[in-house]
């Protein structure tokens, strides 16, 4: 495979793209992109499927990553 060059990362997936009706939350290509008083902006991503739950989080000005994967279908958002 290739590795996503920054740019195509930055303009592409992390642009804010569709307003998801609250105010400084958007979604981008697969991404959702918020803005936080205190973070900043900061990304994130959520799914699952019956028995499994998945949970991502990056917060920009801290260069935090966050990933939480449980064994529940528990909706976390």
């Amino acid at each position: 495979g290739q590795i996503i060059p920054s740019f195509v990362l930055k303009n592409i997936m992390l642009l804010e793209h569709v307003n998801v009706g609250e105010k400084d939350k958007y979604y981008g290509y697969g991404l959702y992109v918020k803005n936080d008083e205190k973070l900043g902006h900061y990304y994130y991503h959520s799914g699952g499927n019956d028995g499994f739950n998945s949970n991502m989080r990056y917060i920009d000005s801290h260069k935090i990553f966050i990933i939480f994967l449980t064994n529940i279908s528990a909706n976390w958002n």
